[in-house]
């Protein structure tokens, strides 16, 4: 099982000299101006979401430019992606063409493409899946169909024929509740089987022992067997299995140099080990989809879509410390813990050990609620699971083979009193290359409101690939309409922003606090404390508004995944007491987006 250690914040103060770390002039950003040239560059090299994203900044910027060229521009750039989107489909590649076309529906110009719309390109995905042989994705694909819009009632009822087929509980009900709402009979015996409660002993028979043999390690001068061992449970009667990416992470990992070898055990046949090979992984939601050459037992394909609640009772099945086909009990003691970059996990209170890493998390009817993957090494009782709604988004995706990528805007947010407001921008990134700045809130997005940072974050993992995103902004008294076009979001973003970007920049996402220069000395990094975010790191320490401050050193451990910094501070609260403080942050903080 992961490990979390909890980091204690402390205020200390010592009397030794730091090197100050901002021992060149202040930074200054570089000029960032949108060129007409930029924006041709851009639509010959068939970048036309680029282009459009240029052309929109041009337009908010009011640059002089003839109202012709600039309509031309943008008609060669819209033009483009029309054509792209008809090319994607005439080479069934849809996920490319979801993506284009959920563009073209975000500048409303899907009469350019008055054949197709969201629902026809899922349920042509899912159909060409179907044929494949890949019916646990199709269903996927299906599913979101339904999201966007109503099929026929012949789509309808295969639909539900396939799920049930594939003994998906959860999909029956989603289907059935779509088909309720446009009056539609559901034929016998869907119903019943959407409502049918799996015993646990069949369950155990699709789970697994993972094993990760990495040769032999060296303690206190002797020889010993290295091994990794951790759970999984199929998801696919072809033999796809999921478990946690931290387990299988030395065959994947490019930094890794040592021997690795990946085999599975069966749980009704634990002494015979099987190779097995990593089809897809993901970092950032520690998961990954492994291969191996068996027909499973039983494979587990009700992911409940319904809210989890604290209280609800719960069993988890795994190989604790390598002991095969253990059920454990408990309930959920809280939902939305925010542990990860993106998203929110459960927190259980059932018994789990090393070697749970991976096992699914049931709720009383045999609904896959989630899939463990920690707990904090110090305290008996508290471990976490991440939960079916994430699993939902990331599992299709894992299909695809290599490391899962996702779309992001490249800035972080903070839920504050004036809303969702940004309170960091990365250089170069999607946001600041289409003007947005520190300070503007945002209203809605493609139309919606948002009140969490893990609602974009979802927003972002639906999106079909990369498609550009409409946002209204309020800057000031202003309200204003920005198009982003997402990049690829890298995979630890605090090291991309300290990499571009002056640290003393990143303290504001990282420790909730914005800080002002107030010398010009470059020997000296002497700011002010301009706000403090409630509820964050600087905060709890005590720092407020108009306290003075010194930035002096940073250190970075990119391995334990955090971050250190230490400042002089003298803090109003006590009397302008100076105390030097070191304060803690995980580099993978959960406010970027």
């Amino acid at each position: 099982m992961k490990k979390i250690y909890v980091i204690f914040i402390a205020a200390v103060t010592v009397s030794s000299c730091i090197t100050p770390i901002d021992v060149v002039p202040p930074y200054v950003p570089p000029l960032k101006q949108v060129l007409v040239e930029d924006i041709v560059r851009a639509n010959a090299d068939e970048r036309y979401l680029d282009a459009i994203q240029l052309i929109d900044r041009f337009q908010r910027e009011k640059r002089d430019l003839p109202a012709d060229r600039l309509a031309a521009l943008k008609e060669e750039a819209v033009g483009g992606v029309a054509r792209l989107f008809l090319q994607a489909v005439e080479q069934e590649e849809y996920a490319r063409a979801l993506s284009l076309f959920a563009s073209l529906e975000v500048l409303k110009e899907t009469d350019r493409v008055s054949s197709w719309s969201a629902v026809k390109l899922y349920l042509a995905d899912a159909r060409r899946l179907e044929e494949n042989g890949e019916r646990v994705r199709a269903v996927f694909m299906y599913i979101r169909a339904l999201e966007k819009g109503s099929p026929d009632a012949a789509s309808f009822l295969h639909i539900l024929a396939l799920a049930d087929e594939l003994n998906n509980t959860a999909a029956l009900q989603v289907v059935i509740r779509a088909m309720e709402k446009q009056g539609l009979a559901i034929p016998e015996p869907y119903r019943a089987h959407s409502l049918r409660v799996l015993p646990v002993a069949d369950m155990i028979g699709g789970t697994v022992t993972i094993w990760v043999d990495k040769g032999y390690k060296i303690e206190q001068g002797a020889g010993m067997l290295d091994r990794v061992i951790g759970s999984g449970f199929f998801v696919d009667p072809r033999g796809y299995l999921l478990t946690n990416y931290h387990v299988i992470q030395t065959e994947v990992n490019p930094e890794y140099e040592g021997y690795s070898r990946l085999f599975v055990r069966l749980s009704q046949d634990p002494d015979r080990k099987i190779p097995a090979r990593v089809v897809g992984f993901d970092p950032i939601f520690d998961l990954a989809l492994v291969k191996v050459e068996v027909e499973p037992k039983f494979y587990f394909s009700s992911l409940r879509e319904t809210e989890v609640r604290p209280g609800e009772k719960i069993q988890v099945i795994g190989s604790p410390i390598g002991l095969e086909n253990t059920v454990t009990s408990g309930i959920i003691s809280a939902t939305g813990r925010r542990f990860l970059q993106m998203g929110d996990v459960l927190q259980l209170d059932a018994p789990v050990n090393p070697g749970n890493s991976g096992g699914p998390v049931l709720d009383d009817s045999g609904s896959l609620l989630g899939i463990v993957f920690a707990g904090v090494e110090q305290f008996e009782g508290i471990n976490f699971a991440l939960s079916a709604e994430w699993i939902n988004l990331v599992l299709p995706e894992l299909y695809r083979e290599g490391q899962v990528t996702y779309p992001w805007l490249g800035m972080a947010l903070a839920k504050t009193e004036k809303g969702l407001e940004i309170v960091y921008v990365v250089p170069g990134e999607p946001a600041d290359n289409a003007g947005l700045a520190t300070g503007d809130v945002i209203k809605s997005i493609n139309d919606r409101t948002y009140e969490k940072i893990q609602d974009v974050q979802r927003l972002l993992l639906e999106q079909p690939e990369t498609s550009l995103l409409s946002l209204v902004l309020i800057r000031g008294d202003v309200s204003f309409t920005a198009l982003l076009n997402p990049s690829a979001r890298p995979p630890v973003p605090v090291l991309t922003a300290l990499k571009r970007d002056a640290p003393s920049n990143v303290i504001y996402p990282l420790f909730g606090m914005r800080i002002v220069r107030v010398t010009d000395s470059p020997l000296l990094a002497d700011y002010m404390v301009e706000r403090v975010l409630p509820g964050s790191i600087a905060e709890e320490l005590g720092l407020s508004t108009n306290d003075p401050i010194e930035v002096r050193n940073w250190t970075v451990l990119e391995k334990q995944k955090v971050v250190f910094v230490e400042v002089k501070v003298k803090r109003r609260k006590l009397g302008f007491l100076e105390t030097f403080v070191r304060l803690p942050a995980y580099l993978e903080p959960d406010n970027f987006v």
